[in-house]
C-alpha cells in the first residue's frame, strides 16, 4: 500500500526529502542517496535538480564531489518537513537507516534504531 505522501510527491521525491530533511544539518553525496532511496541515478538527478531550482535543497560542490542538503533558507522546509514526519517520516527513517542499526543479532529492533531529533 502507498502512503499518502507518495501519491502527493511521488515515491522517488519522498525518499530523497526524507533522506536530507530528517536529518537537515547532514549533507549527502549523489552515491549515497542512490543506495539510500535505491531510485536510479538518472531518477535521482533529475529530482535533485528540481528541488534546488524550487530552493528546497541546496547543491554544494566540493572539489569533484557534489553534495545536497536541506536549504534552511527555504520559507516552505518546516511545513515540508513537518508533513514528511507525518506521512512518513518513521517508516522511512527506519527505511534508510544502515541495516545494522535497524536490528539487532537476535532479529529484535534496537532501541537505537531512530535517531533522536
Amino acid at each position: 500500500m502507498k502512503l499518502l505522501i507518495h501519491h502527493l510527491l511521488g515515491e522517488t521525491r519522498t525518499a530523497i526529502l526524507a533522506a536530507l530533511l530528517l536529518r537537515p544539518e547532514r549533507p549527502l553525496h549523489v552515491r549515497a542517496l542512490v543506495r539510500m532511496t535505491g531510485a536510479s541515478p538518472g531518477s535521482l538527478h533529475r529530482e535533485l535538480k528540481a528541488l534546488v531550482a524550487y530552493g528546497v535543497l541546496r547543491r554544494e560542490g566540493v572539489g569533484r564531489q557534489v553534495f545536497y542538503q536541506a536549504n534552511p533558507d527555504s520559507p516552505v522546509l518546516p511545513e515540508l518537513t513537518g508533513l514528511i514526519r507525518k506521512t512518513a517520516g518513521l517508516v522511512l527513517r527506519v527505511a534508510l537507516l544502515p541495516p545494522a542499526d535497524r536490528i539487532d543479532g537476535a532479529g529484535s529492533a534496537t532501541s537505537t534504531a531512530i535517531p533522536a531529533n
